[in-house]
């Protein structure tokens, strides 16, 4: 049986994902993070922080879709 998944779970993987210092820990954090049932995906961004806004969403839509974590329609990029 599977380990339930819930929203701090997905928050706390979120937030490691994102502290990754280098691919090959991205790497392995999405690996592991997969034998636990996580679908992950990431991005990176650089700039200022108030006009990259609209790009980080975008590309965090893009990495999910090209993950198949979401689904390309308004439903998936309201999930992201």
């Amino acid at each position: 049986m599977e380990k339930e998944i819930f929203s701090i779970d997905v928050g706390r993987a979120a937030l490691r994902m994102a502290m990754s210092e280098t691919r090959e820990d991205e790497d392995r954090l999405k690996a592991n993070y997969a034998k636990e049932g996580f679908r992950t995906a990431a991005v990176n961004f650089g700039g200022e922080f108030l006009p990259s806004v609209t790009k980080i969403v975008e590309r965090a839509m893009v990495a999910a879709e090209r993950q198949h974590i979401v689904t390309d329609s308004h439903v998936g990029a309201g999930t992201v």
